[in-house]
């Protein structure tokens, strides 16, 4: 018997779409409100929740397109979802670092990849090379992890002391975050131990967690940073004005 998507992964789907669309809307409106050095970033997590958004209102308005590897049906927006996403979502701690353009191309180019390999899992029919794709992508995710981690101990990668705070915090949420999508995937694309729809699940808490949840971290972490800063420099506009004063 097939193995496809019924109203349960659809009803999933359309949870995880309001979730993410309600995310986007509250960003844009929030944006309007912050000043010029914070708008950047909220810019890019409008920009991962609108994708999102997009993807699952995609994927339970199609539920029900039987687009198969053999028995399995292979649900092939969410990989479009996370190969526009997560680029966005590593350059979310990217611009906390000093990372240069170098080090920057391998780690998204390592996140793509890891994506397609995933999806090329997804359609593979022989389960022998579906685990050798499944193991290329392990290693990419491995390569952009070591990668992202490389900017918590090299100090000509760290900005000021509380950007690296930030960007550790924030980063070993998200690696360990990450570590569960393959798993995911293991047990559901890869050997079918979960059905369809307990994967569409699975994979949207996985997308909420990692993508509004993360989201708002690194907001209130860059709020967090420009007060702190703002403080530090109307400090320093004083000392300065008490000195010209005493002089």
């Amino acid at each position: 018997m097939a193995d496809v998507e019924t109203e349960t992964g659809m009803i999933a789907q359309w949870i995880v779409f309001a979730i993410m669309a309600a995310a986007a809307i509250a960003f844009g409106v929030a944006v309007h409100f912050r000043p010029s050095e914070l708008k950047s970033a909220y810019y890019i997590n409008i920009a991962i929740c609108t994708i999102a958004a997009t993807a699952y209102y995609a994927m339970a308005v199609n539920y029900q397109d039987l687009t198969m590897n053999g028995e399995r049906q292979v649900v092939y927006a969410r990989y479009i979802d996370w190969v526009l996403t997560t680029p966005l979502l590593l350059l979310d701690l990217i611009v906390m670092t000093k990372m240069g353009g170098v080090m920057i191309s391998w780690v998204i180019g390592a996140d793509i990849f890891m994506i397609v390999f995933g999806i090329l899992g997804a359609f593979e029919d022989e389960h022998k090379f579906k685990w050798v794709y499944f193991i290329a992508g392990c290693v990419m995710q491995a390569v952009l992890t070591y990668g992202m981690y490389n900017a918590t101990w090299k100090d000509d990668l760290k900005k000021s002391p509380e950007y690296h705070s930030s960007y550790v915090s924030l980063l070993v949420f998200l690696s360990i975050l990450w570590v569960f999508y393959p798993v995911v995937w293991a047990f559901g694309s890869g050997s079918g131990v979960l059905s369809v729809d307990n994967e569409a699940i699975l994979m949207g808490i996985l997308d909420v967690l990692a993508k509004p949840l993360f989201g708002m971290g690194c907001l209130i972490a860059h709020e967090t940073i420009f007060k702190k800063m703002e403080s530090k420099e109307t400090l320093i506009e004083k000392v300065v004005a008490t000195a010209q004063a005493i002089a």
